[in-house]
């Protein structure tokens, strides 16, 4: 499994809220230096993952609201 697939798997059994706070922690460590250029480049890789999860939830979430006003 390509790692990747392996973190989309992580992600997938998270909640929106768990999801969301380790996406704004990985961002804040990289944004405070705190990371060497590797590990910036695999946490890049997973907050994009993170922040497609993410997004779904939300458009998910967009739809069933659609859904109950109409």
């Amino acid at each position: 499994m390509s790692v990747i697939k392996e973190n989309k798997a992580q992600i997938s059994k998270k909640s929106f809220e768990e999801a969301m706070n380790e996406l704004e922690n990985i961002v804040n460590k990289m944004e405070d230096g705190e990371m060497n250029l590797e590990d910036s480049i695999k946490n890049y890789e997973y907050a994009t993952a993170l922040r497609e999860y993410l997004d779904k939830k939300l458009a998910d979430a967009k739809l069933k609201i659609e859904k109950i006003s109409n």
